[in-house]
Parts: structure tokens; sequence; C-alpha cells
């Protein structure tokens, strides 16, 4: 399944070793195209992450599949539970630069749901660490599909700002 192309290892090199934490993918039948992360405390003190993955329409009788080209947004989704509580930490340091990152590009981040600071920043940290996902695995062709994904939905920040993690 694709949850086995998920390196979880790069996960611990690059937020520390959490050894009570899993991975699991839910297919969210009911969701249409939209996917979330999210993550519980487990009973093992770690974290039970997963990544709800929406179904485009799929042909009656049919399946839901999900190929090797729905990682990128498996890693995103995971990258949620990793990244979020770390820029609600630091949200009052980051606020004002978040406001100004996203102000020449206000109306698509609303077209997006992403208009708030706040939302902006979660989803820049999740998609520049997606990029730096795909080029710390030696996978440079996805790292700079990604950035231009991103960049055509108004993240133009976003590949620099993998890079700047990157050093």
């Amino acid at each position: 399944g694709l949850v086995s192309h998920l390196d979880q290892a790069w996960f611990a090199r690059t937020f520390g070793k959490r050894d009570r934490d899993t991975f699991t993918l839910c297919v969210a039948l009911l969701n249409g195209g939209g996917n979330y992360g999210a993550s519980v405390p487990n009973v093992k003190g770690g974290e039970d992450l997963f990544a709800l993955i929406g179904t485009e329409e799929t042909p009656k009788g049919k399946s839901p599949i999900f190929t090797q080209a729905y990682l990128g947004t498996l890693v995103h989704e995971f990258l949620h539970s990793f990244l979020n509580p770390w820029v609600d930490r630091h949200l009052q340091e980051l606020k004002a630069a978040g406001e100004a990152l996203n102000a020449p590009v206000m109306q698509q981040m609303r077209q997006q749901a992403y208009g708030e600071a706040s939302t902006a920043l979660r989803e820049s940290m999740v998609r520049a660490f997606t990029i730096r996902y795909f080029r710390d695995l030696g996978q440079e062709n996805e790292a700079r599909s990604q950035e231009a994904e991103h960049d055509k939905r108004g993240f133009y920040w976003v590949k620099d700002l993998a890079e700047l993690l990157g050093d």
C-alpha cells in the first residue's frame, strides 16, 4: 500500500525519535477530494498520527486507488501533526511575518481556506518540509514538482523556506 512507500525514519531523523508514535492512513470515503492530518495521544505515551485522504469521484462498483502519486499528499498530511503544534507555540513571534507573506496573495489564500495568517504559516511550514522530505531522500524531480505546485497555489515563499530549512 501507499504507506509502505512512506519513509517513516525521515520523520524521526528530522523531528527526533518518537518510538511510541504510529502512522495510519485513513481513506475518507465521504470527504470528496479534501485531505487532513490529525493526531491524538495514545496509551503508550506517544501519538497516533493520521492522514485522512479524501477520495475523488470513483466509478460505481470500483474501489478508490491511491498510487505512489499520492505520496506527497500523505507526507503533507502527516507533517501537520509535527508542525502545527510548533507553529502554534511560536505564533506570536511569527504572526507579523505570516501576515506580510499572505497579504499579496490574500484573495488566492482565502479561496483555499488559508486566509488567516496562522493557517498560512502552518501550511507554509508543512509545504516546505514536504519539499525537504523529497529532496532529503534524493527525489529531486518530486521536490521540484512540489515547488511548482506550491508556487501555483500562491505560496511563492515556500521554495526559499525549504532551502533555508535545508541549511
